[in-house]
């Protein structure tokens, strides 16, 4: 899963169908048949020389251990590896609520920022407040 934070987390719920060389449909025995034939293709023994192959290996496996594992594939499926990151740091059961509350305050920002910008004045510059730490270009401790 580090692996997986490296690269920037996605809400589509898409690659690791990717990886596995199928669709959002896929049943558990799909799943298992592709995996079975792409971990025979890639396993590091088969492949001593290439290590480009142990990596895809691992890929394949983790790919596999997420969607064979109904809690974790629905997580996916809804919320890509974003909502799979949020589930390992707050827990499965919080991963809905983590979403609707991450919506909600991003709604509530967005509200009183349009709220600011319509009582500015036509063609004024927005100020940064103290409370930001900048005031007219200048840095404030």
């Amino acid at each position: 899963m580090a692996d997986q934070r490296q690269r920037s987390l996605s809400t589509s719920g898409e690659s690791l169908y990717h990886v596995l060389g199928l669709d959002k449909n896929a049943t558990s025995d799909d799943i298992k048949k592709s995996y079975r034939k792409l971990a025979l293709k890639y396993h590091p023994d088969k492949n001593p020389d290439n290590p480009e192959a142990a990596d895809k290996f691992k890929e394949i496996n983790n790919a596999r251990t997420i969607l064979t594992d109904a809690t974790k594939r629905n997580i996916y499926d809804k919320y890509g590896s974003l909502g799979l990151y949020v589930a390992e740091q707050f827990g499965e059961e919080n991963v809905n609520t983590y979403f609707v509350l991450s919506s909600w305050w991003a709604k509530v920002r967005e509200t009183q920022m349009l709220k600011k910008a319509a009582r500015r004045p036509p063609g004024s510059q927005p100020r940064v407040g103290p409370s930001e730490g900048i005031r007219g270009g200048l840095i404030h401790p």
